[in-house]
């Protein structure tokens, strides 16, 4: 009996080592409010933006709908533009390293399915960093994510950019990451869930993630 409470003892800290251990090889979330339970506020370091050139709507807070914490961003698209960016979200703020991989992941629903683009750029002069990737949103929360290399080291002028242009739906946001690495899962949530390619294939689970590690 001492023998199999031993055996099993070791395996689980083995076990727990060993996802521990690839956990922290990722990099770090870089977004401070990606669960929104602060205040959006446009005007102090790291933010959130919302941007509608011809488009009409606005960025706030949701008590209601959310998968962390008590609340999600909702994003109410009043009016479309001309272009896919009008109108758009971004998270501004960020730092990379040439040559790197970087995922932006986050939970999103919208009030009808729908199209968006995810792009990573600079700032300043907006030099993109790869190509863009079109997500299609579902009614449910899932999570999606988009992953790219890095062509230039910058520190904190880097944006993250949800374009709505494409259809006229509002969208919830919840739990945005952004991190060195390919996708992985946010150990904090609560139940496991999915992550879904730009493709629109689904590209990683809970057990394949393991499996990877």
């Amino acid at each position: 009996m001492t023998k199999r409470v031993l055996i099993f003892l070791s395996l689980f800290f083995m076990a727990s080592y060993s996802v521990l251990s690839v956990h922290a090889q990722v990099g770090k979330n870089q977004i401070i409010n990606g669960d929104f339970e602060n205040p959006l506020d446009p005007e102090k370091g790291q933010r959130w933006e919302f941007c509608c050139g011809l488009a009409q709507g606005k960025m706030d807070i949701d008590k209601k709908e959310f998968v962390k914490g008590k609340q999600s961003m909702l994003v109410t698209v009043s009016a479309i533009g001309a272009v896919a960016w009008e109108p758009h979200v971004k998270i501004i703020g960020l730092s990379v390293e040439k040559g790197k991989k970087y995922t932006y992941s986050a939970f999103m629903k919208a009030e009808k399915q729908r199209s968006i683009v995810i792009d990573t750029r600079r700032c300043a002069a907006e030099i993109f960093f790869g190509n863009s990737g079109v997500i299609q949103i579902s009614t449910e929360w899932k999570e999606y994510s988009w992953t790219v290399t890095a062509t230039e080291t910058n520190d904190g002028d880097v944006m993250v950019l949800t374009q709505l242009g494409v259809d006229k739906a509002n969208t919830w946001i919840d739990n945005a990451r952004f991190y060195e690495g390919e996708y992985t899962a946010d150990l904090e949530m609560n139940a496991v869930q999915k992550a879904v390619s730009p493709s629109g294939k689904v590209a990683l689970t809970w057990a394949s993630i393991k499996k990877a590690w």
